[in-house]
């Protein structure tokens, strides 16, 4: 069998949805025939219209969270909190019954375990010697 590999340096949404419908129909047999789902994107803005914060991710059996960030000029004013309130509505409305992510630790692992996310498994020192913590709430 022939075939070639392509290395692209930027996002092919095209490729990238060919990937995703593969591994939807391959893992259909083992999640009762629902696998994946829809992107989402929650955010803040200012005044102005900035962005002051936000989460990406895709929906489905399970939320993952892809990005979560908030401008530090906003932290520490519950902007966060209110995000992730709203992940859990949304996740929740569309019949997720679990949310996860990861963080490293410099990142924001308290955070999440003050809205409720425990931290299911570790990997040491994944990059630059920093442990990543792979985090999970139950809807």
């Amino acid at each position: 069998m022939e075939y070639k590999l392509i290395v692209q340096d930027s996002e092919n949404s095209e490729i990238t949805e060919i990937l995703k419908q593969g591994v939807r129909s391959y893992s259909s047999a083992y999640f009762n025939g629902v696998v994946g789902g829809d992107s989402f994107v929650i955010y803040a803005q200012n005044k102005v219209g900035k962005v002051i914060g936000g989460i990406s991710g895709n929906l489905g059996r399970y939320a993952k969270v892809a990005w979560a960030w908030v401008d530090e000029e906003h932290r520490s004013q519950k902007l966060g909190t209110k995000l992730f309130n709203e992940l859990d509505k949304f996740a929740k409305l569309k019949g997720s019954k679990y949310i996860l992510l990861d963080t490293f630790d410099f990142q924001a692992r308290p955070f999440y375990e003050k809205i409720g996310y425990e931290c299911i498994g570790t990997v040491k020192r994944l990059v630059e010697g920093y442990d990543c913590h792979f985090m999970r709430k139950e809807l």
